[in-house]
């Protein structure tokens, strides 16, 4: 007997149940579970699950024939990219810059890039502050 990781188990399950929800027919023409375990085993198991209940649904392909295991990679894939743009989602930062601070960061932007253009020597750690008039000048 060997060991079986729990989501090993699980994915056999899911392919299973989805394997199950065709007619018998259909399942001997479709490539069988094992080839479907394969190439699914990569994907995380929660996205395996929504496209399977999307074939066991009938919304992949026409709703009689299971839908080939690449098909079925290429949503759970894609199911899994949806999820992972919606987590990356970037927060807007409001800035509150008074007209006055952003006429000062502006002028020292300038002067940064006029010492850039002329090949003065600049210190990284200070030209930001520069900038920003966080420091006093020389």
């Amino acid at each position: 007997m060997s060991i079986v990781s729990i989501n090993e188990r699980e994915l056999r399950v899911v392919i299973q149940k989805m394997f199950n929800c065709f007619p018998a027919g259909e399942r001997s023409k479709a490539a069988g579970p094992e080839v479907y375990f394969e190439i699914l085993h990569r994907i995380p198991l929660e996205y395996v699950k929504q496209a399977a209940d999307w074939a066991a649904r009938g919304k992949l392909g026409d709703a009689w024939s299971l839908p080939p295991p690449g098909r079925l990679a290429r949503v759970a894939e894609e199911l899994q990219w949806r999820g992972r743009k919606k987590q990356a989602a970037p927060v807007e930062q409001e800035w509150n810059n008074s007209p006055t601070q952003r006429a000062a960061i502006i002028i020292g932007f300038r002067n940064l890039i006029s010492d850039l253009k002329s090949g003065k020597p600049i210190q990284p750690d200070m030209a930001t502050a520069k900038v920003f008039r966080l420091t006093k000048e020389d």
